[in-house]
């Protein structure tokens, strides 16, 4: 027999019709020749075709060449050479125009490889400087050029070469050890994402490793990372990151299946303007706590010493609160001017000395809730809370003011005049209401209502101020409230 016709062939998901396949054996050695000029068969509706497909099987040899393999505008050729009796494998595989979905993309790509295959199974793979090698208790796999890997893979670009990652396991994989050195790459995620497609909650499942990842340059999606080194210590049930950048920040990620957290206690501006794309943070740093369901968030942001520039909202409620205070006391226009004429002050620009914001992201109704902000700084304090309707580009948020403090802690210093002046709390507050859009925002404030309160309160106090001076004099010599008794500034 040295022909072979299918005319009809159906096995699962492989169709083969009217195919011929040539081919002699002879019986007392094995050896044997096998010719294809042309075969064609179909795989799950993919239609395939051989090219010039010939093997030699002598003296326990196999020679094997394949011209191609072909799939549309793919093609795949191999040329081996494979020793039973030495149990080695050596040969060229040969690839182009190979694609899946947007993940990989080889456009012209051979690789030459080296296999043994007696006790232990060893292969060795250039360009890529793989090598690869499986005994009987564990595995190891070397590759010495990874980029020439990511570099067929279209959402990933390396940004230099010698990238090295090593790997090693017990054949269950049950203990997987991972070491990644030079990781320079650019992901871009954008390009895989299908804008079509329903975002459905996945399952999420994990898998048992420890990995090292040194010296690495890793910019995803636009943001920077100069990185020291990565630690990931991951099991059936969780995985812990340790991200410690260049200049000594960390940031931890906790992931478990339904839910994860990050902390970062010491992020600085450089890293946190890299992310927003905008030069918003300058000097000190921020403090991060994270938590999210995978849909939802809630959490909260600490900032300390530290200027917030150039935030439109933010601009806007300063110049409000800076050009609209003399409507609570005429007194308080004087030192308003005196800031706004001097050469250090920027209505661009916030220092906050230390503050929070609690926050609340429904993911369902795309809001974001601010639960609770407040900031401590030089010339004004925010209190407040509100919402920010994502989807509608809407917000509300309603702010208590404490303005003109060094003004505050200049007329606390003289006795009698803070009373007349500040009042009890010794400070000049209001409440604002800001509404609107992303784009523009209405300012509501009491300041009338308690403008009005304020001149008749002055009057009011400059009256009351000689009963309090007497009570005073008189609770200090009849000894009562010593307890609450207020000391002298």
């Amino acid at each position: 027999i040295n022909h072979i016709k299918i005319k009809n062939l159906i096995y699962q998901d492989l169709k083969i019709k009217n195919q011929n396949i040539n081919f002699k054996i002879y019986y007392d050695t094995l050896d044997s020749t096998i010719k294809v000029k042309y075969f064609e068969f179909f795989y799950k509706d993919y239609k395939f075709k051989i090219k010039d497909l010939k093997s030699f099987f002598e003296n326990f040899i196999l020679n094997l060449f394949l011209n191609s393999l072909e799939h549309n505008k793919s093609k795949i050729s191999l040329f081996s050479e494979t020793n039973l009796n030495k149990k080695t494998s050596n040969g060229i595989i040969y690839l182009k125009n190979i694609k899946y979905k947007k993940y990989l993309n080889i456009k012209d790509f051979s690789l030459d490889y080296k296999t043994s295959f007696d006790k232990n199974i060893s292969l060795k793979l250039t360009p890529i400087e793989l090598s690869f090698k499986k005994t009987k208790n564990y595995q190891t796999l070397k590759i010495e050029k990874l980029e020439k890997i990511f570099s067929l893979i279209p959402f990933i670009k390396p940004l230099s070469n010698n990238i090295k990652l090593n790997f090693y396991t017990n054949n269950d994989f049950s203990q997987n050890n991972l070491i990644l050195n030079n990781l320079n790459i650019n992901i871009n995620t954008s390009i895989i994402k299908d804008k079509n497609q329903s975002k459905k909650n996945s399952s999420i499942s994990f898998y048992p490793l420890n990995a090292k990842i040194y010296n690495s340059h890793i910019i995803f999606n636009g943001l920077d990372f100069l990185i020291d080194n990565i630690l990931i210590d991951s099991n059936k049930n969780r995985a812990k990151i340790y991200i410690t950048l260049k200049n000594e920040e960390v940031i931890k990620v906790f992931l478990y299946k339904k839910y994860f957290e990050v902390f970062a206690n010491h992020l600085s501006p450089k890293l946190l303007n890299k992310y927003i794309k905008k030069e918003t943070f300058n000097q000190g740093y921020v403090k991060l706590y994270l938590k999210s369901d995978y849909k939802n968030y809630w959490g909260k942001v600490e900032f300390y010493n530290t200027y917030l520039k150039d935030v439109a909202l933010l601009n806007s409620l300063i110049t409000f609160i800076n050009t609209t205070p003399a409507i609570i006391n005429p007194l308080l226009a004087l030192p308003t001017l005196y800031h706004v004429s001097q050469d250090e002050y920027k209505v661009n620009q916030y220092y906050i000395k230390n503050g929070y914001v609690d926050f609340i992201y429904d993911g369902t109704i795309k809001k974001l809730f601010l639960k609770k902000f407040k900031t401590n700084s030089l010339m004004m304090d925010f209190n407040g809370n509100g919402n920010i309707d994502i989807k509608n580009k809407k917000l509300f948020i309603s702010v208590k003011v404490i303005f003109l403090k060094d003004y505050s802690k200049a007329i606390n210093k003289i006795p009698v005049l803070d009373y007349i002046i500040l009042g009890k709390n010794g400070n000049f507050e209001t409440t604002i209401d800001i509404k609107g859009t992303f784009e523009k925002q209405t300012f509501e404030t009491h300041m009338v209502k308690e403008g009005s309160k304020g001149a008749v309160g002055v009057i009011k106090r400059t009256i009351e101020t000689p009963f309090r001076l007497i009570g005073s004099f008189w609770d200090f010599i009849t000894g009562k409230d010593n307890n609450n008794t207020k000391t002298t500034k």
